[in-house]
């Protein structure tokens, strides 16, 4: 997966929309609980449209109760590797 950092911003790594929902995909949430993922996830706006940073995006899906920290924290270190 690419990730992209916007400039003049301090977050190392961010995904875009697709980016991120194609992750949640990947990490068994459906429809409705991406969403919330989404929604509730703080994003910078770029002319790409939202971009989330992983560090927000780690912190959120930490707080979600069906999957567990260590899973998460594996995912996104994988996903931030390959940058």
């Amino acid at each position: 997966m690419s990730l992209t950092a916007p400039q003049n911003h301090s977050y190392a790594a961010v995904l875009t929309y697709d980016q991120t929902a194609a992750l949640l995909n990947e990490l068994g949430f459906n429809a409705h609980d991406s969403e919330c993922v989404l929604d509730l996830t703080p994003t910078i706006q770029s002319d790409k449209g939202p971009l989330y940073p992983l560090n927000r995006l780690e912190r959120m899906l930490n707080r979600a109760y069906w999957l567990g920290l260590e899973d998460v924290v594996s995912e996104l270190a994988v996903t931030d590797q390959a940058a």
